[in-house]
């Protein structure tokens, strides 16, 4: 019988109330519920009034009268120092390990974005990589942080425990409302379960934290009755538990759960980057045309087989009782959006055309003539700085197509120009209809492009590279002959 069982048989025993017996000790009703649930313990002077009142001894009142009673399970505290760290290792290891994976997605993720640089773009490299690492340096410096900072309190919590326990005998009892183990005099402790501050669970051991947040650890594999003690502490308010097998069917080692641990947190933030990585990956294809068609495929295939092995890993492991189901749902959710990636960029085919390298005007100008195009030089000054040259071509279909090639001689300034004329097509053509039925803007880290098509069937397309911008204009409906006219400049992607 527990404490608070005790009590409320006591009480009705009395012929008394919750209301009458918080009346006769000066305390509330919710004072005397929350004993009968076992959720907190009376101060000594109050269990003192108690056995007045019930005309029993405290002892009798607390039951330790029942000499019969047996304890639940029978352990050992830790108090070895190499398995005290290793049972506090496994406590942070899946925090630990989940944050320095995120730094490794972030390294990974750069590495993929940065390898593209000089194939995408060559222009204000220097202006924008510099915001782009420190973007990631950002969230990589975070992450190993807030890891560092969990390392630390791991290594607390270690030196805590390991003080602590040097102090007490190894041997614990576990009964139904109460814990007893002793000091190294030989003197019992008893800790009631209601006064615990946290108890925390995983496959191995039971971490319990007792007034004055000192805090020991049993092994249950050295408990003779692990799963009633589980069930006991599991009724606690502040019981926390994190299994690797699920529902505990059968414990493996500290060791392999911490490594198993580590490998799904490592496996889940790298499926959750795959799809990260499959925009890189698109980039790298769509500007880069010295690439073979096998070395496309193999880049174009990686991210969806590590999306696939995520998901096989999770439900081999959830097939042997090990929890994985997050390596199932972040394989899924990047092979949808690698998936959604795909649907679009079958549906949609823009001109690739000038993403491959930056059109020369003398190319320009023949490419418009072998179209039949009626060229003329047009004068746009006033619009940007460092502007070398500059036509709009028309034909009989009214597609209009505005060349503007800028001064490479100066560079950064010119390309930053190029940036900002591009910029302000795509501001104009977002303002031209406020019921757009269908936008779509993929910058290719600075080799752009943007399409439009407006309620009022109109249809534009505007590519940047380099220093040169270029942009196409027409009704909707002679969307197909842009795409027929311009279809050679289209790179050949494997997909």
């Amino acid at each position: 019988m527990t404490f608070g069982q005790q009590i409320q048989s006591l009480r009705k025993g009395k012929g008394l109330s919750q209301d009458a017996l918080a009346a006769m000790l000066y305390v509330t009703r919710q004072s005397v519920s929350q004993w009968e649930n076992d959720k907190s313990m009376p101060s000594v002077d109050l269990l003192v009034r108690l056995s007045q009142i019930f005309d029993i001894s405290v002892d009798e009142l607390l039951g330790n009268n029942e000499q019969e009673e047996k304890p639940v399970a029978v352990g050992k505290i830790l108090n070895d120092k190499k398995d005290i760290r290793l049972a506090a290792s496994f406590r942070f290891a899946s925090t630990v390990s989940l944050l320095v994976s995120v730094a490794i997605g972030v390294v990974i993720a750069f590495m993929f974005s940065s390898s593209i640089w000089e194939t995408a773009y060559q222009g204000l490299k220097y202006r924008l990589q510099f915001t782009d690492i420190l973007d990631r340096f950002a969230i990589f410096s975070v992450s190993v942080l807030l890891a560092g900072i969990f390392i630390v309190m791991r290594l607390v919590f270690q030196k805590r425990i390991t003080v602590f326990s040097k102090q007490l005998s190894d041997l614990i009892e576990f009964y139904s409302d109460r814990l007893v183990f002793k000091d190294v005099n030989g003197e019992p402790i008893i800790y009631f379960f209601a006064v615990m501050k946290k108890i925390y669970e995983n496959d191995q051991y039971f971490y319990l934290t007792l007034p004055g947040n000192q805090q020991i650890i049993i092994d249950k594999s050295a408990l003779s009755n692990a799963e009633a003690v589980g069930k006991l502490l599991s009724t606690h308010n502040n019981y926390r538990k994190k299994f690797v097998v699920i529902k505990n069917k059968r414990q493996i080692s500290p060791r392999k759960a911490r490594m198993l641990l580590a490998v799904n947190n490592v496996v889940f933030v790298l499926s959750m980057i795959l799809a990260l990585c499959y925009l890189y990956i698109r980039s790298i294809i769509m500007t880069n045309e010295g690439l073979s068609a096998p070395l496309r495929w193999v880049l174009f295939l990686i991210p969806i087989l590590a999306a696939i092995l995520s998901v096989a890993l999770g439900i081999i492991e959830s097939m042997k009782k090990l929890k994985a189901k997050r390596l199932i749902f972040a394989g899924v959710s990047c092979l949808l959006f690698i998936g959604f990636l795909f649907t679009d960029a079958v549906s949609f085919f823009p001109v690739y055309s000038f993403n491959r390298h930056a059109v020369e005007p003398e190319e320009f100008l023949s490419l418009m003539e072998d179209n039949h195009f009626t060229v003329r030089q047009a004068n746009r000054e006033h619009l940007e700085d460092f502007l070398y040259e500059c036509y709009e071509a028309t034909d009989e279909n009214g597609i209009k197509v505005i060349y503007m090639h800028f001064n490479e001689e100066v560079k950064n300034r010119a390309a930053y120009s190029a940036k900002t004329a591009y910029d302000g097509f795509v501001t104009d053509e977002r303002n031209a209809s406020n019921n757009r039925s269908h936008g779509n803007y993929m910058n290719l880290y600075l080799n752009n492009y943007y399409t439009h098509y407006s309620a009022n069937g109109r249809y534009c397309y505007i590519s940047q590279n380099r220093y040169t911008v270029i942009y196409i204009s027409t009704e909707s409906k002679s969307e197909k002959i842009v795409e027929k006219k311009f279809g050679d400049y289209k790179m050949p992607l494997p997909y």
